[in-house]
């Protein structure tokens, strides 16, 4: 039986999966928000995941062209 991951992998598994997964979000194509999922201090209130949600709200704070910002408005 494996031994159970320590704290520290699991808090890196947990900033991988916040980069990983937000990014793939934010690449989406009506992507127009980002929330975290996980508000866990003992997550969120590490330097490295505050840095991934750094990163993560940076990246979505950069325009991009999407089909929505193209469709034009209903007709009156």
């Amino acid at each position: 039986m494996d031994p159970a991951p320590s704290e520290e992998t699991l808090a890196r598994n947990n900033v991988t999966e916040i980069l990983r997964y937000g990014h793939a979000l934010l690449a989406t194509p009506y992507a127009c928000a980002f929330l975290s999922w996980d508000k866990r201090p003992e997550v969120i209130g590490q330097a490295d995941a505050a840095a991934a949600l750094a990163e993560l709200g940076a990246a979505a704070r950069v325009p991009v062209e999407s089909s929505m910002m193209q469709a034009s408005p209903p007709a009156p």
